[in-house]
């Protein structure tokens, strides 16, 4: 008998399953299905199986063999990392990705197929990631403080300040902007991103998708004091955070500033 190096979960995975085998009935906490939330993982997973999801991408944490493919230089142009979707976007938004992809990064060669998913399988697939994300489902429309007055310039200084369109894209790249650094389309962000996302997101990019290239502007080691890199309502780093989010779920493209003067981010 080899050894497995099973931790105790898995052991009691496995312990659970053999019981089920002699005719004795487990109980109801370890039948699989019983229970909403994970009845709608194990659906997804097989939906996420045979569609050969996890061939291009990581979901959950596994797969992602043809991101196996790129190196570190070069990785922005691989299929990007699903694991904590149902955490980032609204999934009226995936829904509709689902049943019709569209183009996120039109720099990009490789391309989601269209898998031609019925209503009833592309709302599985939509619960399975809020549900792989302890979130809840259905889901209600998305809201965002309209910015107003002086939180409104302050929120769109800030935005100048942090250089955020020198590598995300506003609508499409612009002339001789290189693919390879272009990050997301932040038009996409009203309809496409959960504001509560946006906040954990912008406080600490590393922890939600470890490797990524977005910077940390903000540093949040000691919760109670977090230090900001603008002055801006009044040094608040949470304050700046919050009204970032906002902008950007009402960011249009007639409101988008010029590329600014070239300063290097703080990066964490």
């Amino acid at each position: 008998m080899p050894q497995f190096d099973f931790t105790d979960e898995e052991a009691l995975s496995i312990l659970t399953f053999l019981k089920g085998q002699t005719g004795e009935t487990p109980p109801p906490e370890y039948r699989a299905g019983t229970n909403p939330v994970q009845a709608a993982v194990l659906k997804g997973e097989r939906l996420v199986f045979w569609n050969g999801c996890r061939n291009c991408h990581v979901v959950e944490n596994r797969g992602g063999k043809i991101r196996d493919l790129y190196n570190d230089e070069n990785v922005t142009f691989a299929p990007p990392v699903l694991s904590g979707e149902g955490a980032k976007v609204q999934p009226a938004w995936l829904f509709a990705f689902l049943k019709s992809p569209t183009t996120l990064r039109p720099w990009l060669s490789v391309r989601m197929p269209t898998f031609h998913f019925t209503d009833a399988d592309a709302t599985a697939l939509v619960h399975y990631f809020a549900a792989s994300s302890n979130k809840s489902f259905p889901y209600l429309t998305a809201q965002a403080q309209q910015l107003a007055g002086a939180r409104a310039k302050e929120a769109d200084q800030l935005f100048k300040d942090l250089q955020c369109i020198n590598c995300h894209v506003v609508g499409e790249l612009r002339p001789g902007q290189d693919p390879g650094s272009a990050a997301p389309n932040l038009l996409l962000a009203k309809d496409r991103l959960r504001p509560d996302w946006i906040v954990p997101w912008l406080k600490n990019p590393q922890a939600l998708l470890d490797g990524t290239r977005m910077p940390s502007f903000w540093d949040f080691s000691d919760e109670a004091h977090p230090t900001s890199p603008s002055k801006l309502f009044n040094g608040d780093a949470k304050q700046q955070i919050d009204a970032l989010r906002d902008y950007l779920m009402h960011l249009e493209l007639k409101a988008t500033p010029t590329k600014t003067a070239s300063v290097t981010p703080r990066r964490g």
